[in-house]
C-alpha cells in the first residue's frame, strides 16, 4: 500500500472504530433492565408506610446516573399529581454502607422533591421484598394494595422526556383508567455491578 493510502486508510478503519462505539452506546440506551417482579398486592411485611392512599415506590441505586432522569420526571409527575400520592424513594445500601451513600447528588435531588419520603434500604429489603431490579423501577399500589402498575418514568436510560410510563401514572394519580399498566424500566442494575450502566450513562 503507497504512503498515500495508508493515511486514508487509517482514517476509515478510525471511523469505523468511533461509529461502533456509539453504535453500542445507543443501543445500549435503549436496552431495559431486568424484568420485574413486583407483589400483585403491597406486602405486609415492608416496613414503608400506606397511608390511606394511592402508593408510589420508586426504587434507585444512588450512583447510577440514568436515575437523574428519572428523579426529573417523577417531579413532572408531581406538578401533576399534587397530593394525591404517598411517594417513596427508596436507595439501596449495602449491609456494610456508610453514610457517604446517603451524600450523593440522587440523594440531594431526590430530598428536594417536595412530599416524598426517601429511605435508605440497608441489605435491599425493601427492595427485595418488592422485586426491584433495575433503579428507576417504580411500582404504584392502590389504596386496598393492589398493583395498578409497574415500569418506569423513562422511555430510555437517561432520557427525560414524555413517556408511556409517567402519562399512565398520571393518569391513575388523577383517579383514571390507563390502557397501560407496565412499562419497561431503564437504569442500573439494583444487584449487580452497575459499572457499565454508569459509564454508558455518562457519555
Amino acid at each position: 500500500m503507497g504512503k498515500k493510502l495508508v493515511l486514508p486508510a487509517l482514517v476509515c478503519v478510525w471511523g469505523l472504530f468511533v461509529g461502533a462505539g456509539f453504535l453500542a452506546l445507543w443501543s445500549y440506551g435503549g436496552t431495559p433492565g431486568s424484568g420485574e417482579n413486583a407483589p400483585e398486592f403491597w406486602p405486609k411485611a415492608s416496613n414503608l408506610v400506606q397511608k390511606g392512599g394511592p402508593t408510589l415506590v420508586v426504587f434507585a441505586h444512588p450512583l447510577c446516573p440514568c436515575t437523574h432522569a428519572t428523579l426529573t420526571e417523577l417531579e413532572n409527575l408531581l406538578a401533576v399529581s399534587g397530593d394525591r400520592l404517598e411517594t417513596h424513594v427508596v436507595f439501596i445500601a449495602p449491609v456494610d454502607a456508610d453514610t457517604s451513600w446517603q451524600d450523593s447528588e440522587l440523594w440531594a435531588q431526590a430530598r428536594g422533591l417536595k412530599g416524598v419520603s426517601c429511605h435508605a434500604d440497608e441489605g435491599r429489603y425493601e427492595t427485595t421484598l418488592f422485586g426491584a431490579r433495575t433503579s428507576g423501577t417504580c411500582l404504584l399500589y392502590a389504596t386496598d394494595g393492589r398493583l395498578l402498575f409497574r415500569g418506569g418514568l423513562t422511555a430510555a436510560r437517561g432520557e427525560s422526556g414524555a413517556s408511556d410510563g409517567r402519562r399512565a401514572l398520571a393518569r391513575l394519580a388523577l383517579g383514571l383508567d390507563s390502557p397501560v399498566s407496565a412499562t419497561s424500566s431503564f437504569g442500573c442494575p439494583l444487584f449487580e455491578p452497575s459499572a457499565a450502566c454508569q459509564s454508558a450513562c455518562k457519555q
